[in-house]
């Protein structure tokens, strides 16, 4: 599994030409998702993704030629599948990753591929986040698992306030 990376998917293809490689995008900014269904580069307006290292609004020709060359399939991770892996990694792994490390462990996570039997490699790079990002992103994902709770209350003040 390769994640935007043209240059993972030259080597792993040279060392074993019959390794199978899944590219992985974030679903708001799937330029290189676009470009291949419709074989041409293809520039996308996306929308912000906690993936910013991979959130590239067009591929470029020669990246765009070589992924065509090497990667077999790509796939998308939504925001909130994202957050869940970062959580994910850190709570299990004790590994801290940026979103864009964390779109391939996201796609294993969430069953976007039929893995069984099969040797799987994720990779997984990047731990360039800020401390305060890693805290909302994980904090976003707490909340989507119910595991924490954002309670508002409207109360009346009293006399004199």
């Amino acid at each position: 599994m390769v994640k935007y990376n043209s240059g993972i998917a030259s080597y792993v293809k040279a060392v074993n030409p019959n390794c199978k490689l899944i590219g992985v995008q974030s679903q708001n900014v799937p330029s290189y998702y676009e470009a291949r269904k419709s074989n041409k580069s293809f520039s996308v307006h996306g929308k912000l993704s906690i993936a910013d290292g991979i959130a590239v609004k067009q591929t470029g020709y020669i990246t765009f030629s070589i992924l065509n060359k090497y990667v077999d399939d790509v796939i998308l991770v939504s925001e909130a599948e994202i957050a869940e892996t970062i959580l994910f990694l850190f709570e299990n792994c004790k590994i801290v990753a940026e979103g864009a490390g964390a779109v391939t462990t996201a796609a294993m996570l969430f069953n976007k591929l039929n893995v069984k039997n099969k040797k799987i490699v994720c990779v997984l790079s990047g731990g360039n986040i800020e401390v305060t990002t890693f805290l909302n992103i994980t904090n976003r994902a707490l909340i989507n698992q119910r595991r924490r709770v954002v309670l508002k209350i409207d109360a009346p003040l009293g006399k004199g306030h």
